[in-house]
């Protein structure tokens, strides 16, 4: 499961307790808190948007919404249906303003605030490179793994080169 870092030291982690999935906040030395208190599931994958919100998944498997929040205190910021069940990986562009996921084998990008996805090519995982906006993006080929940095603008591909192969 993905663990995203905030800017703050903390990390926000899934855990799976009392029949529900839960975004807990892992501050060094001290006790895990929920993030969203409640009885609804909140769950990976999940990143830092910028320094104080993270995305992350929440409502049902079958049919969840993705959902940004304030991780200071965990208030709801936005949340729509996702538009897909299934997310891989799910980041966030520098300014917050767009959302990258991978869903069936493909990088996506979204409107931060819902709308309709572009597919920006091949993909099974990615993080947003923060300095740049790139996205790296992982490719699960028959034969290898590689790595490639994405144009989060075009989808236009360059092969990040490995000193041996990913398996």
């Amino acid at each position: 499961q993905s663990i995203a870092p905030l800017p703050n030291g903390t990390f926000l982690v899934g855990s799976r307790g009392s029949d529900h999935d839960r975004l807990l906040v892992v501050h060094p030395n001290r006790q895990p808190t929920t993030l969203i208190e409640g009885d609804e599931d909140t769950r990976p994958p999940v990143a830092a948007v910028g320094a104080q919100h993270a995305v992350m998944m929440m409502g049902p498997v079958g049919s969840p919404d993705i959902a940004i929040v304030n991780t200071s205190d965990g208030r709801l910021l936005r949340r729509f249906h996702a538009p897909v069940a299934e997310i891989g990986s799910l980041d966030a562009s520098p300014d917050g303003r767009t959302l990258y996921y991978t869903h069936g084998g493909s990088v996506w990008s979204l409107p931060a605030e819902g709308g309709t996805p572009t597919k920006l090519g091949a993909g099974d995982s990615l993080t947003v490179e923060h300095d740049t906006g790139d996205l790296i993006v992982k490719l699960e080929e028959t034969a290898r793994i590689r790595l490639v940095r994405m144009k989060s603008t075009c989808g236009a591909v360059a092969e990040i080169p490995l000193k041996g192969e990913l398996r």
